[in-house]
């Protein structure tokens, strides 16, 4: 599973080595563990106040014995505080166990599934792996047979300019002795023509074995196509098996760590596995502003807002305001323009009206307030068997809620191990969607930047 998950996986190992009652008392175990580091966290934890005030309280005295006490308090206060420290530490730790026996007791059966997908898609895994292997070697062994045989037909073009060279030379030979008619030129003529009939037959043989060579030479790079694209295809694939397996482990994790359903749905299932980091990075720098640049537009902004100050007619108004209400407070009645259709307002248009009015606003204000202290009231005077009941239907909920989270998460995992043909063609689809999104709007933004420098 890795080294990260290992003191994990010997847990889970462990616990799963047990019966259900040595896990009844492992739990047990644990919590008596808690109880005892809780009571000792508060006994050091009120000892250091005691000594903390006790400090505070001579800190004061000019006294000799005072300041040997305050000293030996001091130190007696440091070392209790070191204790303390460590008492947390191992707290944390023992909390960390707890969660951990809890998450197993009651996701036991999950977990088990979830490692049993983890372990398919791991043997996925290594069978496309093995394959791509496979075909880098055969892909290695064509590439070596295709300069082998760039190396005859280099050879077999150089004896076909050797037989050129011969041809000429006896072209040659034929020129000068074409008008001599004795018998022995006659002999020569004969030899010589024979000689390149002969010439010729090696010359139309080699042509043809450097066209045969060739013609393996484009099955054999035909051949390397396909498996360099089966391997792409196989890149692919892994790309989407390490997603799942990512899946799987943070899954199976997170329950053992007793978390709920609703943090790995939120988590796990959102695409973070799959994020496209470069282009994240790339957003990241296009948002940083130069400091000169965000300086001056914080000026800007600054000036801006002075400007408006100085003209806003709320401070000359603010004598009209005398109990001092807020605006965020005020939720006064809009005047409608037209009967039946209320006016739009800004937050600075009811505050100016607020101004204009101040009893008005005033009574509105009382009378809101009025009303929510009355919800309130309603509130907390409902009967406790109702609130236990609207409790319970929304643990109820909840709980339906992360029951249909878990079997949803569970039967994806269990489509991508069962039909993974299936669902890695829909991974390499939607892979190829997101490449072509990416294509076109890199040319839209090449398109843009020509028609800038235009």
């Amino acid at each position: 599973m890795g080294k990260k998950n290992s003191k994990l996986e010997i847990e889970y190992s462990r616990l799963s080595g047990m019966s259900d009652e040595q896990i009844d008392v492992e739990k047990t175990k644990v919590e008596i563990e808690l109880a005892n580091i809780n009571s000792k966290i508060k006994d050091l934890t009120e000892k250091v106040t005691v000594l903390s005030v006790e400090i505070e309280s001579s800190k004061d005295s000019e006294k000799e014995e005072d300041k040997a006490a305050i000293a030996t308090k001091t130190a007696k206060r440091d070392k209790l505080n070191e204790v303390l420290e460590e008492a947390k530490k191992e707290k944390e730790k023992i909390t960390k166990k707890s969660e951990r026996v809890q998450g197993f007791i009651k996701n036991k059966v999950a977990i088990q599934r979830i490692i049993a997908y983890k372990d398919k898609f791991i043997a996925q895994e290594k069978a496309l792996k093995d394959q791509k292997a496979s075909n880098e070697y055969e892909i290695a062994g064509k590439k070596q047979t295709i300069e082998n045989i760039e190396k005859t037909i280099n050879n077999a073009k150089l004896g076909i300019s050797c037989i050129e060279l011969d041809l000429k030379k006896i072209d040659l030979e034929l020129e000068n002795i074409k008008e001599d008619n004795s018998e022995e030129a006659s002999k020569s003529k004969s030899e010589l023509i024979k000689k390149i009939s002969n010439l010729e037959t090696e010359k139309t043989r080699k042509i043809k074995e450097i066209e045969m060579y060739e013609e393996q030479q484009g099955k054999l790079k035909q051949r390397i196509s396909i498996l360099e694209k089966k391997n792409e295809d196989i890149d692919k694939k892994l790309e989407i098996i390490a997603v799942a397996i990512s899946k799987c482990n943070f899954a199976w994790t997170s329950l053992f760590n007793n978390k709920t359903w609703d943090q790995i749905q939120a988590q796990s299932l959102d695409g973070r596995f799959t994020r496209n980091k470069a282009k994240e990075a790339e957003l990241k720098k296009g948002e940083e502003k130069p400091v000169e640049e965000t300086k001056a537009q914080e000026s800007a902004e600054k000036t801006a807002t002075d400007e408006v100050k100085i003209e806003s007619p709320e401070e000359k108004a603010t004598a009209g305001n005398p109990i001092g209400i807020k605006p965020e407070e005020i939720e006064e009645q809009p005047e409608a323009e037209e009967p039946g259709v209320p006016a739009k307002k800004s937050r600075f248009q009811s505050f100016l009206s607020a101004v204009r009015h101040p009893v008005q606003t005033v009574k509105s204000w009382m009378q809101n307030r009025k009303n929510k202290k009355e919800e309130e009231k309603e509130s907390e005077e409902k009967k406790p068997e109702e609130k236990k009941t609207e409790e319970k239907e929304s643990e109820e909920k909840t709980e339906h809620s992360t029951e249909n989270q878990r079997d949803a998460f569970l039967a994806q995992l269990q489509k991508m191990v069962e039909r993974p043909e299936t669902n890695i063609k829909e991974g390499l689809q939607k892979v190829d969607e997101a490449g072509r999104k990416a294509e076109a709007e890199r040319m839209a933004k090449e398109q843009a930047d020509e028609d800038k420098e235009i």
